[in-house]
């Protein structure tokens, strides 16, 4: 070392006489007089040992070390020829661990989400090849737990069955449940409760909520419409046990008749105590006869000319939709609760979406739609874009029965795509995860084998 060398220069000796090359490095870099030989030549020399100890590194498993020493032996100057296959072995090292280490990201994500819809199963068993992750190996550890708890409510839920004990069977049901909702065996316990509450457990009184298997009666959907399910339906007040369509205001006991065949509803009058017939207009115009209604058709009724709208806004179904034109167009009486504003006739199928067009229109449904359909064996509810439990009051969830039950409660759980849901923010469409569609009994109905539920419309 010459005594007219930088300062610069003893300071890197220095550095690097303890063992800190990367210092060493730095210190030169920052020299004033970069062209100064001694500056160069001790730059080769800690370029040198930079890569020697990369490649230590490199050996050594410890990647992110490795390259920090080659990027400060890369501002050292031109590298030497004899480390080029290093360098470039490092750089593909280094792309393979960044794709495996976005692969494991994507996998913890994917686990995540998975625990969070209750699979927790799949989501260990992802989590089992993430060992060398913490993050993952704590999630692994958590959910084994959650999964161990789910098993001992499940055993439990099973001897309290065997012992006969509904209410116990439905606490512990509930608790295996909120861990992993779509786990077999809750459907699987679903069914063996409510078995055993039919069969006369505690959990309610046999025939409180029974399956709607006739083309008779009506039940309140979800507290905005009144489903009428007969062919054939009497409108009139409230005083005549026999209207299925009872209305407030001015109008006479039997008002009017609707009717369906095989081409869609027909309106016509009945008689007042004189032989005349009440007052019935369709779009302004009075009618005495029996008349073919169409979409669109605006029905007056009594001599206050109660509005309603006539509406087939499902294309191919012949169920149709009431809808009254303002708050002074009379109000449906369901005798319990407040009145509602519309009536569906439930002929084939009966639609709900988000959006038109659809029978009832619910802004916040989580799923593309549900629909409740006329099947051999009764009214049944399927739904699309998502998944269904059906809750019987004082009783259990029925999980995968398919049956419209009165009264019952549906409870919906969304699944639609990324897509789907940013469609429906840029549409202005709501809709969280769940949502609860309340099917409610407003008469006394027969349902079937002579069995009734309900309240009189008498009152």
């Amino acid at each position: 070392m010459g005594w007219l060398d930088p300062i610069e220069c003893q300071k890197a000796r220095v550095h690097l006489a303890q063992g800190n090359v990367i210092e060493a490095a730095n210190t030169l870099l920052s020299c004033k007089t970069p062209d100064h030989k001694a500056v160069r030549q001790l730059l080769v020399e800690i370029q040198r040992k930079l890569l020697e100890e990369a490649q230590s590194q490199y050996q050594a498993g410890a990647l992110e070390t490795s390259c920090k020493l080659v990027e400060v032996a890369k501002r050292c100057g031109e590298l030497p020829a004899a480390f080029f296959a290093f360098v470039e072995e490092l750089s593909r090292a280094v792309e393979l661990q960044e794709k495996r280490q976005k692969w494991q990201q994507a996998q913890l994500s994917e686990a995540k989400k998975l625990a969070d819809a209750g699979q927790l199963d799949t989501a260990i068993q992802l989590l089992e090849g993430l060992a060398e992750i913490p993050e993952a190996e704590y999630l692994r550890t958590e959910l084994t737990l959650r999964r161990e708890v789910f098993q001992r409510a499940v055993e439990a839920c099973w001897e309290c069955i065997r012992l006969g004990d509904p209410y116990g069977a439905r606490r512990q049901w509930e608790k295996a449940r909120e861990i992993m909702r779509d786990h077999p065996q809750i459907s699987a316990l679903a069914r063996e409760i409510a078995r055993l509450s039919r069969s006369g457990g505690a959990l309610g009184v046999k025939g409180s909520s029974l399956p709607v298997t006739q083309r008779s009666g009506r039940f309140i959907l979800a507290r905005k419409a009144l489903v009428l399910l007969d062919s054939e339906i009497a409108i009139g007040t409230p005083r005549m046990p026999e209207v299925k369509l009872p209305l407030l205001g001015r109008i006479h006991s039997r008002h009017a008749i609707l009717f369906r065949d095989r081409a869609g509803w027909q309106i016509t009058p009945c008689t007042d105590k004189n032989g005349d017939p009440c007052l019935v207009w369709i779009n302004g115009r009075r009618i005495s006869t029996p008349y073919r209604l169409v979409s669109g058709d605006e029905i007056g009724l009594g001599a206050e000319n109660f509005g309603w709208s006539f509406l087939l806004p499902c294309q191919g179904s012949l169920t149709a939709v009431l809808a009254a034109n303002g708050p002074t167009s009379g109000t449906i009486w369901v005798g319990t609760g407040p009145g509602l504003r519309n009536v569906i006739l439930l002929a084939d199928e009966l639609v709900i979406r988000p959006q038109q067009p659809a029978h009832l229109v619910m802004a916040g449904l989580p799923c593309k739609e549900v629909r409740l359909v006329w099947k051999d064996v009764g009214l049944c509810w399927e739904v699309q874009g998502g998944k269904a439990v059906l809750e019987l009051p004082h009783n259990t969830i029925a999980a995968e029965e398919p049956f419209v039950h009165i009264p019952s409660c549906l409870v919906i759980q969304g699944e639609l795509s990324e897509a789907e849901s940013l469609g429906r923010v840029v549409a202005g469409i709501g809709g969280g995860e769940s949502c609860r569609i309340e099917i409610g009994a407003c008469e006394r109905i027969t349902l079937g084998d002579g069995e009734t539920l309900g309240h009189s419309a008498e009152g």
